[in-house]
């Protein structure tokens, strides 16, 4: 029997130094830089046979190309040709922040006691807010909302990730994002987050009112 070839691949290191990327990032980068055989330039896409290959769905591998293109990994020609057979795309490499105390995240940690007070800052909690800013978030978004939340919230950390949390569900993932659905609510439905601010408030008095009646029992 003849000896099976094998294929290989030099993979940009910093593919695994940038620590925003998630598994399908990375899984979708190394099949670019095989398929384009080189560091840096255009790749002609067959989308059916990698979502087919990568067993995804078109809305996963969209929204991972999303995260690359705000990365600076990839530039998409036409982000409609996703719902298309085939695309083009351009293949690039970052470069990345070597300062530690200037990585994706870093902010959140700085900014906490002049946001939320003199509540206790928590690792446990940090990460927890940093997981949005390497899913793709924009720092200065989170930092937006723990400065709202900081305002009008006596848990400002869980009020925090909750409209996180409803943001991201909306794909809203940048301040300008924030900013335009926040006018869009000013024009038609009052201050923007005036309901979910409500709606989370009200929530938010039911659980401690629970607690407090579980401890006089």
């Amino acid at each position: 029997m003849g000896r099976k070839e094998r294929g290989f691949i030099a993979l940009p290191a910093n593919i695994f130094k940038d620590r925003r990327l998630n598994a399908l990032d990375i899984s979708l980068l190394s099949i670019f830089f095989f398929l384009l055989k080189k560091e840096k330039g255009t790749l002609q896409l067959d989308v059916d046979a990698l979502i087919d290959r990568l067993d995804i769905s078109r809305n996963q591998f969209k929204l991972s190309l999303e995260r690359l293109e705000r990365f600076g990994w990839v530039r998409v020609k036409d982000f409609e040709r996703i719902m298309a057979s085939s695309m083009e795309l351009d293949i690039d490499i970052p470069e990345l922040i070597d300062d530690p105390y200037n990585q994706p995240g870093s902010m959140i940690a700085k900014s906490w006691n002049k946001y939320f007070g003199n509540r206790l800052i928590k690792y446990e909690e940090v990460q927890e807010l940093k997981r949005f800013v390497l899913d793709g978030m924009e720092e200065e978004l989170v930092l937006k909302v723990m400065e709202y939340s900081g305002l009008r919230a006596e848990n400002p950390f869980h009020y925090t990730k909750a409209i996180l949390l409803d943001l991201y569900s909306r794909g809203i993932l940048t301040l300008e994002d924030y900013n335009k659905e926040k006018r869009k609510g000013e024009a038609g439905h009052g201050q923007y987050f005036s309901e979910d601010d409500r709606r989370k408030k009200e929530e938010v008095e039911r659980k401690r009112a629970r607690f407090k009646a579980d401890e006089y029992r």
